[in-house]
């Protein structure tokens, strides 16, 4: 057996580890994927519970029955608040750092809510 017929043996064995491991290695991506999609979730959703941020959705949505001109300087710090917690999901949304999809479906009522124009 000569030289050649060993290299081309070892290729050929090595070809095949390959495709036995590329269904794991592929697997394992997902799965690797799956975890920084959860592990960004699990921290978007404790910033945007934070008492605070609560309390400045909550203020937003009671305030939007009002006219903006009639907003106190407190309720358009409270609003800015809350509208800028949803502009940095936002931006997370957009640049695909989070699952878009789950965001709105998680606080699709309360984004509806915070964003629905004043009576006028």
């Amino acid at each position: 057996m000569g030289w050649n017929m060993i290299s081309a043996i070892s290729t050929a064995v090595m070809a095949f580890v390959i495709l036995l491991t590329a269904p794991f290695a592929i697997r394992q991506l997902k799965e690797a994927s799956r975890s920084r999609k959860l592990a960004a979730f699990a921290n978007l959703g404790q910033f945007l519970q934070r008492e605070e941020i609560r309390k400045a959705r909550g203020a937003l949505i009671h305030i939007c029955k009002d006219n903006f001109q009639k907003w106190t300087t407190e309720e358009r710090e409270e609003a800015e608040k809350a509208c800028a917690a949803y502009d940095l999901t936002g931006i997370m949304a957009s640049q695909k750092l989070i699952d878009r999809d789950l965001v709105a479906r998680e606080w699709r009522n309360s984004i509806i809510k915070c964003w629905e124009q004043p009576n006028q």
